[in-house]
Order: C-alpha cells, then sequence, then structure tokens
C-alpha cells in the first residue's frame, strides 16, 4: 500500500499532475489546501468542481463539526478542457466547513486520516494534493505538540496585537524559541501566535517528537507499513509571476467579484476565518468601494508571491526534518 503526496508552491500544475496519477494507480484525490476546505469560497481558492450534474458532492460522514465527502470529477472537466479523465474521479476534503468557522492543521489530520483510511480499504491510492505544508507536516508525523489544541479566545486576543508585538511577546516567553525561528516564521503573524500558543502551555505538552519514516500514519491505520511517495513541484520566480498573474486574471474573469459580493451579502465578515484568504481581502475592498480594481490585482498577486515564497520554504524545511529523497518536481 501506498500513499501518494502532491505537493509544492500554488499556481504550479500539482492538480493536473495527480489526476494523471489517479489515472495510472486507480487513485482517488485528497485536498491539503487550507482554503479550499471552506464551503463557498470556490472561484479564487480555484477548486475543481465542474458544473455539470454528475459532480455533485456526496456526504459520506460527520467527524465532529465537519462535513467529510467528496466531488466526482467528470470524465470531461469543464475547469479542465484539456484534462480528459478515462473514469470519474473523487476529490476529497472540499467544502468541510462553513467560512466562519475555525479548523487546524489538527482537525485536518484527523479528518484526512479517517479518508485515507476509507480509500486504502476499497484497495485504491489515496493521492494527497495541495500546498499547505503545516497540513502534511500534522498528518505525516508524530508531534507531541499536538496535544496543544488551538486556543481560539487566546488567538483572538493576539490577532489584535502588531508583528512587533507578536515577536516581543514570544521573545518575553521563551526567547531561544524565537531565536529558533527561521526569518519567514519571524515575520508570519500566524506562525507566532500558534508558537505563543504552544509556548504558553504545560512543559509536558510542548515537546516535540518527529518520526523519519512512514510508521507513524501507518500505526494509526492500523497498517503493518505505507509507503510515500512525493512529487514536488516549484518554479523560478520570473515563470511563477506569470501564472500567478495569469491565475488572477483567470479567477476574475470566472467570476471572482461576484462570488464575494454573494458572501458578503449571506452575511460573512472580512475578518472570517474563511474570508482572511487572499484574493478575497483584496477584491472585498473593491466591493466596499475602498479601493480600485487595478490596486486590488496587484496587492493580490503580490500576496500570491509572497505566500509562494513561504510556501517553498516550508516545504524544503519539510523535506529536511522528514528525510525526504526525492524532493526535485518530476
Amino acid at each position: 500500500m501506498k500513499l501518494i503526496i502532491v505537493t509544492g508552491q500554488t499556481a504550479t500544475g500539482k492538480t493536473n499532475k495527480a489526476l494523471e496519477l489517479a489515472e495510472k494507480y486507480n487513485g482517488e484525490l485528497i485536498n491539503c489546501d487550507s482554503r479550499q476546505i471552506y464551503k463557498g469560497l470556490d472561484i479564487i481558492t480555484g477548486k475543481d468542481i465542474p458544473k455539470s450534474v454528475e459532480s455533485r458532492w456526496s456526504l459520506v460522514e460527520r467527524i465532529d463539526d465537519f462535513d467529510i465527502g467528496f466531488y466526482s470529477l467528470p470524465t470531461t472537466n469543464d475547469q479542465r478542457p484539456a484534462c480528459q479523465l478515462a473514469r470519474p474521479i473523487p476529490i476529497w476534503l472540499y467544502d468541510i466547513v462553513d467560512p466562519q468557522q475555525h479548523f487546524s492543521s489538527f482537525e485536518y489530520a484527523q479528518c484526512a486520516t479517517a479518508v485515507i483510511g476509507d480509500i486504502l480499504s476499497r484497495k485504491k491510492t489515496p493521492i494527497l494534493v495541495g500546498g499547505t505544508g503545516f497540513y502534511l507536516r500534522h498528518l505525516l508525523t508524530d508531534m507531541a505538540q499536538n496535544k496543544v489544541e488551538p486556543d481560539w479566545n487566546l488567538r483572538a486576543e493576539l490577532s489584535l496585537l502588531t508583528l512587533n508585538q507578536l515577536q516581543d511577546k514570544l521573545k518575553k516567553i521563551d526567547k531561544d524559541e524565537y531565536e529558533g525561528l527561521n526569518n519567514s516564521e519571524k515575520n508570519n503573524p500566524q506562525r507566532l501566535i500558534r508558537r505563543i500558543e504552544i509556548t504558553s502551555a504545560p512543559k509536558d505538552l510542548q515537546t516535540v517528537k518527529q518520526t523519519n519514516n512512514d510508521n507513524y500514519l501507518a500505526n494509526l491505520l492500523g497498517l503493518k507499513s505505507l509507503a510515500f511517495e512525493w512529487r514536488f513541484f516549484f518554479k523560478e520566480r520570473e515563470e511563477l509571476e506569470l501564472l500567478i498573474r495569469n491565475r488572477v486574471q483567470n479567477r476574475l474573469d470566472e467570476g471572482a467579484i461576484d462570488e464575494v459580493k454573494k458572501l458578503l451579502d449571506k452575511g460573512y465578515q472580512e475578518n472570517d476565518p474563511g474570508m482572511k484568504t487572499i484574493g478575497y481581502q483584496q477584491l472585498i475592498g473593491v466591493v466596499k468601494g475602498k479601493c480600485d480594481l487595478e490596486t486590488a490585482v496587484n496587492e493580490w498577486t503580490v500576496r500570491e508571491l509572497q505566500y509562494a515564497k513561504r510556501q517553498k520554504t516550508y516545504l524544503k524545511k519539510l523535506e529536511r526534518d522528514l528525510y525526504i529523497d526525492n524532493l526535485s518536481a518530476q
């Protein structure tokens, strides 16, 4: 039995490759994108949901407050006209939660583990696809810090602080912890908030233990072994910038602004967890008359490029931590 992991930077063709592998290995896709788990956030996040009737979402079970199901991607996909499939292929873990709900990497690992087990039990190949490295780390490694569960009240309090205030707070709690972060992590408010959350917890919950093999997930699933096959996708900055600019324009052509209007009309706010996604934040400004479209598009593109840089940094670190041999894109 094996688990295929297709990951890398945004806009680098991960889903097309995952679909190709699904056909080759009788596989089913599992979303590993922290934005595509939200219901109603479809166009800007780039969900591959064709408009045809046969692609309707199917609920399989509920885990806690989360809806676990799949879309069946048909052989002819109006989202990917160049990608024709020999059979419908399910993609799991889209639309798990409402945009107003919090959803952590701990909860993702819980949901993904259940889906992987289900796919393997049907003698098929699970294929994780997405660029959220933190989801991958929590799913694939035995981290004792997983015992430190999200403290949403603390996070709400910390979210009001500036970047410098968050840095100072972590230094005061644990200077060595702060100094051990890389430059990207030191300048990422979400990473700082999580580190403050962990270092504020009892010491016996803070120890990090990681495996560098496949045994952890296999043990959770009750398997003797589970082989991993990694596929990484990275691009040079100039090529990536062109891909991202084209993607942003495509999202606009597909109705991104109307999608934002509909979400706001339903009562969602710009500070809701799902609505903090890149693209939505910028277009909310356009819809509310706070900025013009050109300014919003430029900021959206810059934010996507910054995110892609952070993705590469984190995934390279994941490679070192897990001793992955085949990092180069395939």
